[in-house]
């Protein structure tokens, strides 16, 4: 089967897309089992819109303490890392495969990091100015 918000090819039995986590038209046309113990079982499991968990059900991808510490200390990485972190962000941003978290976190990272850059040259061209006036007033005092 064909999931029809993503495109991914997912197993005929499964009530969600293991890619993107919609609702498949095989879960729309089970049968119900026990009425009172499925509302219970359905509200358990969807508790902050988040499709059920176990075996053939979207289930995120946590990632780690190593993949967090990994990925920050990417732009410290000497010359080219700055220039590789920002290539990632916008790797990651646009990576359906990744958690949707970790993706906003990339787009947040990225409008920070230009906001970064934008005030940094902002900075040197006021800081720039307000030297070279200084400079040139010197020099015609002497």
């Amino acid at each position: 089967m064909i999931c029809k918000k993503c495109g991914a090819e997912i197993p005929d039995n499964v009530a969600f897309c293991t890619n993107c986590g919609v609702r498949t038209e095989v879960s729309a046309a089970a049968p119900q089992q026990d009425a009172v113990s499925n509302n219970v079982n359905q509200s358990n499991n969807m508790a902050g819109g988040m499709p059920p968990q176990g075996a053939g059900y979207y289930q995120p991808q946590h990632m780690g303490i190593g993949g967090w510490i990994g990925r920050m200390l990417i732009p410290f990485i000497p010359i080219v890392g700055g220039l590789v972190y920002l290539i990632m962000l916008f790797v990651w941003m646009g990576d359906n495969t990744k958690d949707e978290t970790f993706r906003n976190w990339a787009k947040a990272k990225l409008i920070l990091t230009a906001i970064s850059i934008i005030l940094t040259i902002l900075l040197v061209v006021v800081f720039g100015a307000a030297i070279a006036s200084i400079i040139t007033n010197y020099d015609s005092v002497w």
